[in-house]
């Protein structure tokens, strides 16, 4: 092998040494950034989840406000209609 083909071929592996580390590189900022992604993704379902809990525990205030309101609306129907009842006697 002559000069001109071992410098050649140098020139060609430094080429492809140089083209593998950007490869890795950017391999590597990719990772970088989708575990930061991942990271912020994670931070809103938590937020997500911990609204979501809060706005159960409201549906449940509600829910038990109106379960109370509605027996209450049944003791005055019954006493309206006792009432009529009794008119009508």
């Amino acid at each position: 092998m002559t000069d001109e083909q071992l410098k050649a071929m140098a020139e060609s592996n430094a080429r492809s040494i140089q083209a593998l580390t950007d490869s890795v590189r950017e391999l590597r900022e990719g990772i970088a950034e989708s575990r930061q992604e991942y990271l912020r993704d994670r931070a809103q379902l938590y937020s997500l989840m911990a609204d979501l809990t809060q706005n159960q525990s409201r549906i449940y205030r509600v829910l038990e406000n109106l379960d109370r309101r509605q027996g209450e609306i049944v003791e005055v129907v019954k006493l309206v209609t006792q009432r009529l009842d009794e008119k009508k006697q």
